[in-house]
């Protein structure tokens, strides 16, 4: 049954896609009619949602490189959201020690890293499963 109920919700989300293809003079009016299934859709970076993202992902870059300073989303760079078999959300951002944390006056002296990160976030809410990937390379040290 479940896998019935995926297989319909993607072909009326197809079918949605078409007709928001073929009526471009209209004003859409729900989203999902602007989304294209298994194509990169470029989203708001200033949405607060995605910094959110961007800031759980940096939480388990640097847990899984064993980076203990505190560091923080500096700026959202890009957004885009594919719809496959879940919702995979990618955010380019920026990231950098968290100054005021530390209450280090030498912290920029200290810890003068900063990150250029890129995750991938695969979401499928209806089993409950989220898969966060987030690769960070130190743009100056």
């Amino acid at each position: 049954m479940q896998r019935f109920c995926t297989v319909a919700l993607i072909c009326c989300l197809f079918i949605i896609c078409c007709l928001g293809q073929q009526n471009k003079n209209v004003e859409v009016k729900n989203p999902v009619q602007s989304i294209c299934l298994g194509c990169e859709t470029p989203q708001d970076p200033n949405d607060p949602l995605y910094r959110e993202m961007a800031e759980e992902a940096l939480k388990i870059n640097l847990r899984l490189n064993s980076i203990h300073q505190p560091h923080h989303v500096v700026q959202v760079n890009s957004v885009t959201l594919q719809i496959v078999t879940g919702y995979i959300t990618r955010i380019n951002f920026t990231a950098a020690p968290n100054c005021i944390a530390l209450e280090d006056p030498d912290c920029e002296v200290n810890l003068p890293v900063d990150l250029s990160c890129s995750s991938k976030t695969l979401e499928k809410p209806w089993i409950g499963h989220t898969e966060i990937e987030v690769p960070c390379e130190k743009i100056r040290e």
